[in-house]
């Protein structure tokens, strides 16, 4: 059985920290909610039955229950709302950047390579779009020195074919050629 490790394809734990703490956040802020509106709705109520003669509860349980149903229904609805609005943002933030991102690499494997990924200063996914920059630049330069050597190798085999009768310049010229492809070597590694 071959031994599997666990893939890490792209985490950007600044992002995830954001997303995750604001989540908390807007919970946290639906139970804060829950509990002041639960105790508003439940005090009132104690108020008006410490003056009363006669208590048809048996407990605190049946007096408050009602309360905090509906406390916790309206702190529900609440939370819900919030985390939808603000899991459409993110979706909506992120999604434009990564729409870019993609057509920018699609663009890129097409073997457009003459352009840098610019996002919006707002915009998620910076560091990406850096990297991508990175590679792009440094296909970039692998090409041209790619076409530099083979421009040279190109003109000496076109003075390889006049020289054929004095090999010393043969030689010599053949000695050029090894030369002008020695960079292709180091860029297949």
């Amino acid at each position: 059985m071959a031994d599997y490790k666990r893939r890490n394809y792209f985490i950007d734990r600044d992002y995830q920290g954001r997303i995750i703490l604001r989540i908390i956040m807007i919970c946290s802020a639906g139970l804060l909610l829950e509990l002041g509106l639960f105790n508003v709705l439940s005090y009132r109520n104690m108020e008006s039955m410490r003056w009363r003669s006669h208590i048809s509860a048996e407990t605190l349980g049946e007096i408050t229950r009602t309360y905090l149903i509906y406390s916790s229904i309206f702190a529900i609805i609440f939370t819900i709302a919030a985390l939808f609005i603000y899991l459409r943002y993110v979706h909506h933030k992120s999604a434009g950047p990564l729409y870019r991102l993609s057509k920018d690499i699609e663009n890129a494997a097409d073997g457009n390579l003459a352009f840098n990924i610019w996002l919006r200063r707002e915009d998620d996914f910076k560091e990406t779009a850096y990297e991508l920059n990175r590679m792009l630049a440094s296909f970039r330069s692998d090409f041209r020195q790619l076409g530099d050597s083979l421009s040279e190798a190109s003109r000496t085999i076109d003075v390889l074919e006049y020289v054929g009768d004095r090999p010393e310049l043969a030689k010599q010229k053949c000695q050029q050629l090894v030369e002008c492809l020695e960079p292709l070597k180091k860029l297949k590694q």
